[in-house]
């Protein structure tokens, strides 16, 4: 038994070492989780974002184009551009709003800037999978922010392994 600070009571069932060692794990579980949503939707973003520049391209036509501002639940302004396009694929009409599968945040220049680019009515190149004619993109390609995610849960699983095993160890040390 390791000696008792003053101010603290000794623990001889080990009652509160097991609720500390349900809660890392818990903890453990719930950061691997979201290591590994970040990973899984890293990995599909950036595969797509890949292959769209391959896709097949047909003619489309800007049918809205617009800059959206809404408050932040801390009190400031997400800014983001809304643009929508229709396209046809084998005689079916599809309209989408995806500009790309970058990953990427928007700012009030980025936005404005991006609705000047597709005004209403404007031409533009759609490329769309050929597998599922929905999926389509004005931007095709993936860049360097598409490595983002799939960092950020390589980062939280490692972390959560470590964690564990000092965890355990910790856990054996007091057997």
């Amino acid at each position: 038994m390791s000696p008792v600070r003053p101010g603290m009571t000794p623990d001889p069932t080990g009652r509160y070492a097991r609720r500390i060692g349900r809660l890392m794990l818990a903890l453990t579980v719930v950061l691997g989780g979201v290591g590994l949503f970040f990973l899984g939707m890293g990995i599909r973003y950036w595969v797509r974002a890949d292959a769209s520049a391959g896709w097949p391209s047909v003619p489309g036509v800007i049918t809205e184009s617009r800059v959206v501002q809404r408050n932040t639940s801390k009190g400031g302004r997400s800014v983001r551009p809304v643009v929508t396009y229709r396209y046809e694929v084998d005689g079916v009409r599809h309209e989408s709003s995806t500009l790309d599968f970058r990953v990427r945040g928007w700012g009030a220049p980025a936005a404005t800037e991006t609705v000047a680019q597709f005004p209403v009515g404007a031409a533009v190149t759609v490329r769309h999978s050929p597998d599922d004619p929905d999926v389509a993109c004005l931007v095709p390609g993936a860049d360097a922010w598409n490595a983002l995610p799939v960092g950020v849960g390589i980062f939280a699983m490692a972390f959560c392994a470590i964690f564990a095993m000092l965890v355990r160890r910790a856990a054996w040390g007091r057997a």
